[in-house]
């Protein structure tokens, strides 16, 4: 991240980060897909932030000294959203393709300025609102009738989209303030905790440890979790919450590819469809669509 900002602006370091955790977090899907017949969800998220903050205790020690009850307070308020979040998205891949999950992960874009609207109690702009019903058309050939769709499934992926939307906008807000290290630690500790205690109570603890748990658990301690909170918290202290939204556009696109050459999954023409039309509505919401027919329609220079 250092080399980023050495070569960049502070914008363009953050957004090239964001793109480069899109990659890594589509991954993630076929992965994690992989996994769910041998582990559940709960159970599988326990390993993984557990894992993750063993990882992250040299971070901590060596950033034990940004610790402070605010941070904790705002660790507490980002977990709010970070837990639930990651119990929908992990359940929803119980049922789903790790395609369309991604795909209607991907309504955060939508569901950002959305969210931004509800707790600035201000209307949504027009694109926002013709975005939304580009998504929830997608979304309807994605996983409705036609669509290969395993309804439990997709309803838990859109879940998970609406509460990211929220955790990206409190992040948004935490980043500049905060050391990203103490903060993500408070997050991992506090979703493991809560995982666990809850595949205990459920009784579904038991894990078949198998090549697809260990590369989705190894794989998404590390790279998905431990290096990409204190990358994300880095880029979102150097860009916007609209400019990240519309960077996740390129997620579900990686994670398809993913699925692809991990899973060996095809979207049919429905569903493919339906993938299409949720892109779409992420380029109509974050489009700055007045400055472009500017930047179109500009007088050509003279020679």
């Amino acid at each position: 991240m250092r080399v980023l900002e050495k070569h960049l602006p502070p914008q363009a370091a953050g957004d090239v980060a964001m793109l480069f955790l899109c990659v890594v977090w589509g991954a993630t899907f076929a992965f994690v897909r992989d996994a769910m017949d041998s582990v559940s969800a709960y159970m599988f998220l326990a390993l993984r932030f557990g894992a993750a903050a063993i990882l992250f205790l040299p971070l901590v020690w060596w950033r034990r000294g940004a610790f402070s009850m605010p941070l904790i307070r705002a660790g507490l308020v980002l977990s709010v959203f970070y837990v639930p979040g990651f119990v929908l998205q992990t359940g929803a891949l119980a049922f789903s393709s790790a395609s369309r999950v991604a795909f209607l992960t991907s309504l955060i874009t939508v569901f950002v300025p959305m969210a931004d609207s509800l707790i600035r109690r201000r209307r949504p702009d027009n694109q926002v609102i013709l975005g939304l019903i580009l998504a929830m058309l997608g979304s309807y050939l994605l996983s409705g009738p036609g669509g290969e769709g395993d309804w439990r499934g997709d309803a838990m992926a859109a879940g998970c989209a609406a509460v990211f939307a929220f955790h990206i906008w409190f992040t948004g807000k935490y980043a500049g303030a905060y050391d990203p290290v103490p903060i993500s630690f408070v997050q991992i500790v506090i979703t493991a905790a809560v995982c666990g205690a809850i595949a205990m109570i459920q009784g579904k603890t038991a894990v078949h440890f198998n090549v697809p748990v260990a590369v989705a658990v190894g794989y998404t301690a590390t790279l998905a979790t431990v290096f990409s909170m204190v990358a994300q918290l880095w880029a979102q202290a150097r860009t916007t919450p609209v400019r990240v939204g519309f960077i996740h556009a390129l997620e579900p696109v990686c994670a398809s590819l993913f699925a692809w050459w991990w899973l060996n999954e095809r979207m049919g023409g429905v569903a493919l469809a339906g993938a299409i039309l949720i892109l779409a509505s992420m380029v109509v919401t974050l489009v700055d669509w007045r400055f472009a027919i500017r930047w179109l329609t500009r007088p050509a220079r003279e020679s």
